[in-house]
Protein backbone atom coordinates (compact mmCIF):
# COMPACT_ATOMS: atom_id res chain seq x y z
CA UNK A 1 0.00 0.00 0.00
CA UNK A 2 1.57 2.97 -1.23
CA UNK A 3 -1.36 4.94 0.34
CA UNK A 4 -2.67 6.24 4.18
CA UNK A 5 -5.81 5.02 5.83
CA UNK A 6 -6.48 8.17 5.91
CA UNK A 7 -6.45 9.31 2.45
CA UNK A 8 -8.41 6.43 1.81
CA UNK A 9 -11.31 7.15 4.14
CA UNK A 10 -10.91 10.97 3.02
CA UNK A 11 -11.10 9.62 -0.85
CA UNK A 12 -14.42 7.42 0.34
CA UNK A 13 -16.29 10.54 2.23
CA UNK A 14 -15.85 12.75 -1.22
CA UNK A 15 -17.22 9.86 -3.22
CA UNK A 16 -20.41 9.01 -0.73
CA UNK A 17 -20.96 12.77 -0.45
CA UNK A 18 -20.80 13.53 -4.16
CA UNK A 19 -17.99 15.84 -3.68
CA UNK A 20 -15.79 13.78 -6.52
CA UNK A 21 -15.92 10.98 -8.78
CA UNK A 22 -13.89 7.86 -8.55
CA UNK A 23 -11.16 8.85 -10.36
CA UNK A 24 -10.89 11.71 -9.44
CA UNK A 25 -10.71 11.19 -5.97
CA UNK A 26 -8.42 9.24 -6.55
CA UNK A 27 -6.11 11.61 -8.19
CA UNK A 28 -6.18 13.53 -5.71
CA UNK A 29 -6.04 11.33 -2.67
CA UNK A 30 -3.13 9.53 -4.54
CA UNK A 31 -5.53 5.55 -3.89
CA UNK A 32 -6.06 3.03 -6.45
CA UNK A 33 -9.53 3.62 -8.05
CA UNK A 34 -10.86 0.16 -7.75
CA UNK A 35 -9.85 -0.04 -3.99
CA UNK A 36 -12.21 3.47 -3.45
CA UNK A 37 -14.46 1.23 -5.38
CA UNK A 38 -14.60 -1.26 -2.75
CA UNK A 39 -14.66 0.53 -0.12
CA UNK A 40 -17.70 2.69 -1.12
CA UNK A 41 -19.76 0.00 -2.24
CA UNK A 42 -18.89 -2.26 1.13
CA UNK A 43 -17.38 -4.93 -0.24
CA UNK A 44 -14.58 -4.58 1.53
CA UNK A 45 -15.23 -2.78 5.62
CA UNK A 46 -12.91 0.04 6.60
CA UNK A 47 -9.89 -1.49 9.24
CA UNK A 48 -9.66 -4.21 7.11
CA UNK A 49 -5.83 -5.67 6.62
CA UNK A 50 -4.81 -6.65 2.99
CA UNK A 51 -5.02 -10.28 2.26
CA UNK A 52 -5.83 -13.06 3.28
CA UNK A 53 -7.08 -14.27 7.28
CA UNK A 54 -4.20 -15.92 8.82
CA UNK A 55 -5.83 -19.67 9.03
CA UNK A 56 -4.92 -20.17 13.20
CA UNK A 57 -6.52 -17.62 15.29
CA UNK A 58 -4.44 -14.45 15.80
CA UNK A 59 -4.57 -14.86 19.95
CA UNK A 60 -3.53 -18.68 19.38
CA UNK A 61 -0.38 -17.75 17.09
CA UNK A 62 0.52 -14.74 19.85
CA UNK A 63 -0.02 -17.99 22.19
CA UNK A 64 2.84 -20.09 20.03
CA UNK A 65 4.79 -17.24 19.52
CA UNK A 66 5.51 -16.84 23.14
CA UNK A 67 5.69 -20.83 23.74
CA UNK A 68 8.80 -20.96 21.46
CA UNK A 69 10.63 -18.07 22.69
CA UNK A 70 10.13 -19.06 26.09
CA UNK A 71 11.58 -22.56 24.84
CA UNK A 72 14.51 -21.03 23.48
CA UNK A 73 15.12 -19.20 26.22
CA UNK A 74 15.55 -22.28 28.26
CA UNK A 75 17.98 -23.84 26.17
CA UNK A 76 15.35 -25.47 23.44
CA UNK A 77 15.76 -24.58 20.19
CA UNK A 78 13.24 -25.50 17.76
CA UNK A 79 13.88 -26.17 13.47
CA UNK A 80 11.51 -24.90 11.19
CA UNK A 81 10.46 -28.35 10.53
CA UNK A 82 9.81 -29.18 14.07
CA UNK A 83 7.78 -26.08 14.80
CA UNK A 84 5.59 -26.69 11.61
CA UNK A 85 4.98 -30.67 12.72
CA UNK A 86 4.07 -29.31 16.38
CA UNK A 87 1.45 -26.28 14.30
CA UNK A 88 -0.03 -29.08 12.62
CA UNK A 89 -0.28 -31.75 15.86
CA UNK A 90 -1.85 -27.94 17.66
CA UNK A 91 -4.48 -27.62 14.56
CA UNK A 92 -5.45 -30.84 14.75
CA UNK A 93 -5.74 -31.27 18.39
CA UNK A 94 -8.28 -28.16 18.46
CA UNK A 95 -9.68 -29.09 15.24
CA UNK A 96 -9.06 -25.97 13.48
CA UNK A 97 -9.91 -26.02 9.63
CA UNK A 98 -7.20 -26.00 6.99
CA UNK A 99 -6.06 -26.23 3.85
CA UNK A 100 -2.24 -27.20 4.79
CA UNK A 101 -1.30 -29.61 2.33
CA UNK A 102 -1.70 -32.82 4.26
CA UNK A 103 -2.25 -31.25 7.57
CA UNK A 104 1.08 -29.45 7.04
CA UNK A 105 2.02 -26.11 7.26
CA UNK A 106 3.84 -24.47 3.96
CA UNK A 107 6.55 -22.20 3.17
CA UNK A 108 4.02 -19.40 2.35
CA UNK A 109 2.51 -19.68 6.21
CA UNK A 110 5.88 -19.64 7.70
CA UNK A 111 7.18 -16.71 5.92
CA UNK A 112 3.30 -14.70 6.75
CA UNK A 113 3.86 -16.14 10.53
CA UNK A 114 7.60 -15.04 10.74
CA UNK A 115 6.26 -11.77 9.14
CA UNK A 116 3.79 -11.21 11.86
CA UNK A 117 6.60 -12.15 14.76
CA UNK A 118 9.62 -11.09 13.63
CA UNK A 119 10.97 -11.36 17.01
CA UNK A 120 10.28 -15.13 16.10
CA UNK A 121 13.90 -16.24 14.42
CA UNK A 122 14.84 -20.38 13.69
CA UNK A 123 18.31 -20.81 13.35
CA UNK A 124 20.07 -24.50 12.58
CA UNK A 125 20.88 -25.96 15.93
CA UNK A 126 24.59 -25.99 16.52
CA UNK A 127 25.79 -29.65 17.70
CA UNK A 128 27.55 -30.68 20.93
CA UNK A 129 31.44 -31.13 20.77
CA UNK A 130 32.71 -34.12 21.64
CA UNK A 131 34.80 -32.87 24.22
CA UNK A 132 31.93 -31.47 26.05
CA UNK A 133 29.97 -34.70 25.59
CA UNK A 134 32.63 -36.49 27.04
CA UNK A 135 32.46 -34.93 29.92
CA UNK A 136 28.87 -35.03 30.39
CA UNK A 137 28.66 -38.72 31.43
CA UNK A 138 27.40 -40.35 35.38
CA UNK A 139 30.92 -40.95 36.62
CA UNK A 140 32.31 -37.79 35.72
CA UNK A 141 29.60 -35.46 36.97
CA UNK A 142 28.73 -37.01 40.40
CA UNK A 143 32.98 -36.82 40.87
CA UNK A 144 32.57 -33.56 40.20
CA UNK A 145 29.87 -33.15 42.71
CA UNK A 146 31.88 -34.97 45.35
CA UNK A 147 34.73 -32.66 44.68
CA UNK A 148 32.77 -29.67 45.47
CA UNK A 149 30.51 -31.10 48.42
CA UNK A 150 34.00 -31.60 49.79
CA UNK A 151 35.62 -28.15 48.89
CA UNK A 152 32.80 -26.37 50.28
CA UNK A 153 32.82 -28.49 53.71
CA UNK A 154 36.54 -28.18 54.04
CA UNK A 155 36.54 -24.45 53.46
CA UNK A 156 33.08 -23.86 55.93
CA UNK A 157 31.11 -22.09 52.57
CA UNK A 158 28.04 -20.86 52.45
CA UNK A 159 25.53 -20.13 49.69
CA UNK A 160 25.80 -16.02 50.22
CA UNK A 161 29.83 -16.43 49.46
CA UNK A 162 30.17 -18.47 46.45
CA UNK A 163 29.94 -16.99 42.56
CA UNK A 164 29.46 -18.19 39.71
CA UNK A 165 31.63 -16.77 36.88
CA UNK A 166 32.28 -17.81 33.37
CA UNK A 167 32.34 -15.86 30.47
CA UNK A 168 29.07 -14.97 30.20
CA UNK A 169 28.90 -12.79 33.39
Amino acid sequence: MKYKDESLQQAVESVKNGVMSYGQASKHFNVPKTTIIDHASGRIKAGAKPGRKPVIPITIENAVAEKVKLAAEKGFGVSKRQFLMKVSQLCISLGIKTNFKNNMPGNDWWRGFAGRHPDVVIRKPEKLSTTRSRMMNKVIVSRYFSDLASIITENGLTPDVIWNCDETG
